[in-house]
């Protein structure tokens, strides 16, 4: 379900910022894209406008990121100790329209900061 996406999308991500705490030498450097749309199955592996979207905004997520479609955040509506904040226009390779994603992320500490902080002082 769109809820549950995003709710797995977030727990994900801090998940990765935990393990990069307990091994600095392994970050967890994973960017999310979410988008919810039909899937067409073909002998080569599956295929659909859904799946494009996602992996467009998963490429553009920074670490701790979570990029949702904005089809997706309405059909999940609002989610307790969840918020989202709607990014500028981007155009992605494939889409004619502009696309305006989402920013998904718990209410509290921010995966994509505390991932920044940790690769900051992993560095030599």
């Amino acid at each position: 379900s769109p809820r549950q996406s995003l709710r797995l999308a977030v727990a994900l991500q801090q998940r990765f910022v935990d393990e990069t705490v307990a091994d600095a030498n392994l970050p967890m450097t994973v960017g999310v894209g979410i988008d919810a749309g039909e899937a067409i199955r073909g002998v080569d592996g599956s295929r659909g406008e859904a799946l494009n979207l996602a992996a467009r905004l998963c490429a553009r997520a920074k670490a701790g990121e979570v990029l949702a479609s904005p089809e997706l955040t309405h059909l999940a509506r609002t989610i307790d100790g969840i918020r989202y904040v709607v990014l500028d226009s981007v155009t992605l390779k494939g889409f004619i329209d502009p696309v305006r994603p989402v920013r998904v992320s718990a209410e509290g500490e921010d995966p994509v900061a505390q991932m920044a902080t940790l690769l900051t002082a992993s560095r030599p």
